[in-house]
């Protein structure tokens, strides 16, 4: 069976990475951490199954992926002559720790056993036992003693030789540990010890208890003697209870009689009486009754308030409503204040004339009103005249004066006297001006205001405004103080009633509500005070009719009182009791009370009887505590020897340890005779297979050797022998050749089951410390072996990798 393709999806550090195989030898080349190991770690998992980090074996299973990759896993294909096996195995989370295996014949899913079944349904420990080379089997081999590597060398032809080497050697080692010859500790010897004293114990324990029981017999008869002077003292106390019973019958008697004389006829009722005592007890609860709710009403008679009190509280509370519409009013007032205040300072500001003319009479706004009016007219008229300047006139006279030399005809002179009568008009209005100017400022002067932009009409309006809204300022004023004198009032009278402090609308309403909240619970006071009265009322008419069916009570029993009645119905319980005794004592005497009558004259021969027996007792009672010391006396020499349990309890100790013995000798035994077994079942397996193991292990041990060693020969021992023709016998060879041997000797193992277990070999690093010489002897030696068997290098070595005669899959260039 060859492995043609290896698949690996997520394994360690290695990702989505496929290697097509050839059917003889293969070589992965790789610096250390490129990911050799794990690939042989990936094709023995695969077949056989993860471990993960919590279930390590003995080589590279605790490898993970790096990453949170998931599967984890792979695939690898294997050739079967005209068949392909496919075997994949996945881990994901919740799988077992084996992952999950399916194996697929010829494309078709297929139970495992199928492909298990080819390769004999071997485990991974013996695939990592027989066809895994790599530095973890060497360092295996360099821990072994000499005796221990002449064994496995020995053995190596049986399957599973490691394994049954160290069963063997567990099973020697643990009958070591139950018995030696010699030795103390091992827990036979200490069995054998302990039983030897146990034996001892229980010889000098058999001797006490034959003592034992010589006390025994003692104590046997003492108690015999013992029972029948307790017999007789029983029958002395019988006698002796019998006269004490009669001399107590006779007292009883004369008790009797005496209880007779006693005895009264008493008329009295319990049915009345317990009539009398409910009553009583009626009456009594009717009156604490009573009691207690006319001390309630005096509590509520002290906590009502007043009719008139209660009347002025209503009245403030009916007022609420209309304190708070004083209050609403009292801020709509002020804000109504504060705009018109805020009106008349605005309007002033836009017209400060006004103020100038507020305080004038109406006789002085009429002349203000006519001067205006002048200042006015004259200005229009002014204004309607053209604007000619003084200097116009002299101008054109100068002008008619100059064309007078210059012309002969009269222009000249029209244009002078046009000139000079311009001149003259325009000095004339002049002063007229003047004298306007003169008025306008004397107005100005008088009023303090300008006659050319002040406008009458505009500002009285204006003024009339002002003083309407001033007049409502006053009235909403004398609005405001009422209210606040009705508010004031209001407080004083609410602050008088409830003797607190009223200053605010805040204490105000507080104030009201707890006025509501008193007159809440007046009414509720009254409601129960009449309520309790009506109670009152009728827990009197009770009262008075139980007190008269009480008297009626007492009246047909013939008592004046409770007093009275008590007094009969005690007599009538003395009478009662008397009767109960008279009755006890004759139950008592019964047949006797006839024979008592006679006997009551013997009280004093009962006596004496009496005494005699007392005597007796006391006589028996004394020899009873005798024997009882003697009793003891032997019971304290008893206890100091070995009673039949302890005699037991020492034999079962006994039987306990020789018990324990068997079974740690069987066990001794079972360990000695597996141990011997597995050396001889080695023995058996090795000399079947090792003799067909020589031919090819001599020839593979000649190539690691270099041709020193020629020859492989098993006599008695196994020899080896040189290439000058002499032998040497395996435990005399140095530890490397001792070495060398055991891996020749493991490829002819695998060899030799090849024709039943067609398996890859796996060679990991194994020849890492080998020197250039005995590299070359490797190469040799692979290409031989590869020739009969598929070999998969996995080499850190360039030299290694170039040698062999096979394409290299650089393992350095795909894993970072």
């Amino acid at each position: 069976m060859k492995l043609t393709k290896i698949e690996i999806i997520h394994f360690g550090k290695i990702s989505e990475k496929n290697y097509d195989l050839k059917p003889d030898l293969d070589v992965f080349f790789g610096e250390n951490e490129a990911g050799k190991s794990t690939t042989v770690a990936f094709i023995k998992q695969i077949m056989f199954g993860f471990h993960l980090k919590n279930n390590k074996s003995a080589f590279f299973e605790d490898y993970f992926p790096l990453s949170k990759a998931s599967p984890m896993g792979g695939r690898l294909h294997f050739q079967d002559g005209e068949h392909e096996f496919i075997l994949q195995r996945t881990y994901a989370s919740g799988d077992s720790k084996k992952g999950s295996l399916k194996v697929y014949l010829d494309g078709q899913e297929v139970p495992e056993n199928v492909f298990f079944d080819k390769i004999k349904n071997i485990d991974g420990d013996f695939y990592t036992d027989s066809f895994i080379f790599n530095q973890d089997m060497l360092t295996q081999v360099n821990s072994l003693n000499q005796n221990e590597l002449m064994e496995r060398i020995y053995f190596l032809g049986a399957a599973q030789s490691n394994k049954l080497l160290a069963l063997r050697k567990d099973y020697a080692s643990h009958a070591a540990d139950l018995f030696k010859k010699t030795g103390r500790k091992p827990i036979i010897n200490q069995l054998i010890n302990e039983l030897t004293d146990k034996k001892s114990e229980v010889s000098d324990i058999s001797n006490e208890f034959e003592s034992y029981q010589a006390l025994l017999l003692q104590i046997k008869k003492l108690e015999s003697e013992q029972k029948q002077k307790q017999a007789q003292l029983v029958d002395i106390n019988k006698e002796n209870q019998k006269l004490l019973l009669m001399k107590q019958k006779i007292k009883n008697f004369d008790e009797y009689q005496e209880l007779q004389k006693q005895q009264k006829n008493i008329a009295f009722s319990p049915e009345l009486y317990d009539q009398a005592q409910s009553l009583s007890l009626e009456i009594k609860n009717l009156q604490a009754s009573l009691d207690s709710k006319m001390q309630y009403v005096d509590q509520l008679q002290k906590q009502l308030l007043l009719q008139e009190q209660v009347k002025k509280m209503q009245a403030l509370v009916d007022q609420k409503a209309e304190f708070l519409q004083w209050q609403n009013e009292v801020s709509q007032l002020k804000r109504n204040i504060q705009q018109l205040n805020d009106e008349i300072a605005q309007i002033q500001t836009i017209n400060p004339d006004i103020s100038k003319i507020e305080n004038l009479t109406p006789e002085q706004v009429s002349n203000l009103r006519n001067e205006l009016q002048t200042l006015k007219s004259q200005n229009t008229n002014n204004t309607q005249k053209a604007a000619i300047p003084n200097w116009a006139g002299w101008i054109i006279a100068i002008v008619g004066l100059i064309l007078a030399f210059a012309m002969h005809n009269f222009v000249w002179l029209v244009l002078m006297l046009i000139g000079i009568g311009l001149s003259i008009w325009t000095n004339r209005e002049s002063k007229d001006k003047g004298a306007e100017v003169d008025q306008k400022v004397a107005f100005e002067q008088k009023y303090s205001l300008n006659s050319d932009t002040f406008d009458l009409d505009s500002t009285l309006n204006l003024l009339y405004q002002i003083q309407a809204k001033q007049k409502t300022v006053l009235q909403n004023e004398a609005d405001l103080e009422n209210l606040n004198s009705q508010i004031k009032e209001f407080e004083v009278q609410l602050a008088h009633l409830l003797q607190v402090n009223v200053s605010n609308q805040e204490t105000v309403i507080s104030s009201l509500r707890d006025l509501t909240q008193e007159l809440t619970n007046q009414t509720q006071i009254k409601s129960k005070f009449e309520q309790l009265n009506q109670e009152i009322d009728h827990l009197k008419t009770q009262l008075k009719l139980q007190k008269q069916n009480l008297l009626l009570t007492f009246s047909k029993a013939n008592v004046q009182d409770q007093a009275e009645f008590d007094e009969l119905r005690k007599q009538s319980n003395i009478q009662a009791k008397l009767k109960l005794q008279l009755d006890t004592i004759r139950n008592n005497l019964g047949d006797d009370l006839d024979k008592i009558k006679n006997l009551e004259s013997e009280n004093n021969s009962i006596d004496q009887k009496l005494a005699d027996l007392q005597k007796q007792a006391i006589s028996y009672q004394n020899e009873i505590s005798d024997l009882q010391a003697k009793l003891a006396e032997i019971r304290v020499k008893q206890d100091n020897l070995a009673d039949s349990n302890e005699l037991f309890n020492k034999k079962q100790e006994l039987a306990t340890l020789q018990s324990q013995l068997q079974d740690e000798m069987l066990d001794y035994l079972s360990d000695l005779a597996v141990s011997n077994w597995i050396g001889r079942s080695l023995d058996l397996a090795s000399n079947e297979r090792f003799p067909k193991m020589l031919v090819s292990a001599k020839e593979y041990f000649k190539l690691l050797t270099g041709g020193r060693y020629v020859d492989l020969k098993l006599d008695k021992k196994l020899v080896v022998v040189d290439d000058q023709g002499k032998k040497k016998e395996v435990q005399y060879l140095s530890r490397g050749t001792s070495e060398q041997l055991y891996f020749a000797l493991k490829l002819a193992f695998v060899e030799q089951i090849a024709d039943e277990i067609s398996l890859p070999i796996l060679i990991d690093d194994a020849f890492v410390n080998f020197d250039n010489q005995r590299t070359e002897y490797i190469v040799k030696l692979i290409e031989k072996l590869s020739a009969k068997m598929q070999v998969l290098i996995f080499t850190n070595r360039k030299e290694l990798a170039n040698d062999l005669n096979s394409s290299v899959i650089n393992l350095s260039s795909e894993v970072r």
